[in-house]
């Protein structure tokens, strides 16, 4: 990029994207699954169910060990849908142009977006509508992704889509599933001690900054 001249601030701006999605997304999507697992047990023994199936609990799992563990990548998946790193996003449009629906009394019909408009995608909210996955959408499921629902690609994008898709999404999912796999292997159980301040269970609030995660620690307890 400096031998084409490219301007510091984008240099900066490229730097920084790839610091902040190789390192915050699969840390907070870790930390979500280990909570939602925490709080449904019969989750976390079906996971532990399949590792021991495939790999045994104490040899660490190679790529394709993880690629049979279905009921772990649709934990991931479903931790991506409930709790998205990238709680939304933003861009600008170039040229004059439309989108297919917004506009109109009922808003189906096209919506004109004039140039320079920001545009923000709000895929937290997006990927919880109960119109596009269902009335449980605020829920855990992990099954769901067993056949039963299949989404439309712009209903559900935490690694983006397109020209713009991330580059790493791949790796990320392997070192996810690759920690999480490791997890369940040494420890049976995990007990939620404290949120923030208080002690027990209960519902996580969610800050959204550069990344969108946990507003408060999460305190887990794990056990062999």
């Amino acid at each position: 990029m400096v031998a084409q001249n490219i301007s510091h601030k984008l240099i900066k701006d490229q730097l920084m994207a790839i610091l902040l999605g190789g390192k915050d997304p699969s840390a907070i999507t870790i930390t979500w699954a280990l909570y939602e697992l925490a709080r449904h047990p019969k989750a976390m023994t079906t996971l532990r169910e399949e590792i021991s199936s495939i790999v045994g609990m104490s040899d660490p799992p190679n790529a394709a060990h993880l690629k049979k563990m279905t009921f772990l990548h649709n934990t991931i998946q479903e931790i991506l849908r409930l709790h998205s790193p990238l709680g939304f996003n933003i861009r600008t449009a170039l040229n004059d142009t439309t989108l297919p629906t917004g506009g109109g009394p009922a808003g189906d019909a096209p919506i004109g977006i004039p140039h320079g408009t920001p545009i923000i995608i709000a895929n937290a909210s997006l990927q919880r509508r109960a119109d596009l996955i269902g009335p449980d959408a605020d829920e855990f499921r992990p099954g769901r992704w067993d056949n039963e629902w299949r989404p439309a690609i712009w209903s559900y994008l935490p690694f983006n889509h397109g020209p713009r898709i991330c580059l790493g999404k791949n790796f990320a999912m392997m070192q996810m599933e690759y920690i999480i796999c490791r997890l369940l292997q040494a420890f049976s159980t995990i007990e939620i001690v404290m949120i923030g301040d208080c002690i027990g269970d209960g519902d996580v609030r969610t800050k959204i900054a550069l990344n969108t995660k946990p507003a408060e620690p999460i305190w887990l307890r794990f056990a062999e």
